[in-house]
């Protein structure tokens, strides 16, 4: 008991083990300081990060706004998209009646063509049969 690291000693059985354990705790103690300091700075960081974030003008409160805006921005395009979707349909019944339509003018103009054909047939009969219409002809004897 009465050597350099008194009682340790005598318990651990030698100087040298004593010298590990005090070396150790005065590691300890120095990690713990740094640990302190470390600490002390983490908190200084987190009431910037807190000041930052959540102060009027902040992160915080400028990412809510830029989330407004971008909400907004996304109800027009979804209300444009309805716009041109119904466009579309529009789109498609119209071109089902031009597709309708072309049918039933090609039908029409065959009927046409047949009518002014039969047309010319009966001013032909006509001219025909019209004592008038024919260039008089004078039979001399």
């Amino acid at each position: 008991m009465t050597g350099e690291y008194g009682m340790l000693e005598s318990i651990l059985g030698s100087p040298e083990k004593a010298r590990a354990v005090t070396d150790s705790l005065d590691g300890i103690r120095v990690l713990i300081g740094r640990l302190d300091s470390l600490a002390l700075k983490v908190d200084g960081m987190a009431v910037k990060a807190d000041q930052w974030l959540f102060a009027p003008d902040g992160v915080a409160e400028q990412t809510h706004e830029s989330l407004a805006q971008i909400r907004l921005m996304l109800n027009d395009a979804q209300s444009s998209l309805k716009k041109a979707d119904a466009m579309m349909t529009n789109a498609v019944a119209i071109s089902a009646d031009v597709k309708e339509g072309t049918q039933d003018i090609a039908t029409l103009r065959a009927e046409i063509d047949d009518a002014v054909s039969k047309a010319n047939a009966l001013v032909n009969k006509i001219n025909k049969m019209w004592p008038f219409a024919r260039e008089p002809e004078v039979k001399l004897p």
